[in-house]
């Protein structure tokens, strides 16, 4: 189990990875990780979320939330850039442009023929 106090204070030096909100908290992914009932996963299966975002993140459920992103990706890579703020931040610019790019396949219906995409109720 990780516990890194400085990786928690970068993520929340960074911008929320769903709207750019500068306030953001440190939301830790469950799904898929090193946590259990009543543990909070390691450190570095974090990501910056406002707080608006991170509630409905718990309210709504981590797969249906994150459905269409990649989060355990982007964390690996906000954990390795830790404590770079211009890396990371390209990174979670990146996330954003490439869930962007998806999204408006689906809405144009120009996605290939086989994919199954389905709306996540998070919108940019």
């Amino acid at each position: 189990m990780i516990r890194d106090k400085r990786h928690l204070d970068f993520i929340r030096s960074l911008e929320c990875v769903l709207c750019a909100s500068p306030y953001v908290e440190a939301a830790h992914l469950r799904m898929g990780t090193d946590g259990g009932m009543g543990m909070k996963p390691s450190d570095s299966f974090s990501l910056p979320l406002c707080s608006a975002h991170h509630r409905c993140q718990h309210h709504i459920s981590e797969p249906k939330f994150w459905e269409e992103w990649e989060p355990h990706a982007l964390a690996e890579k906000l954990w390795l850039a830790s404590g770079s703020y211009d890396e990371a931040i390209s990174h979670i610019e990146k996330a954003r442009e490439e869930f962007n790019a998806r999204r408006k396949q689906v809405e144009s219906g120009t996605f290939g023929e086989g994919e199954d995409f389905s709306f996540s109720p998070i919108k940019l």
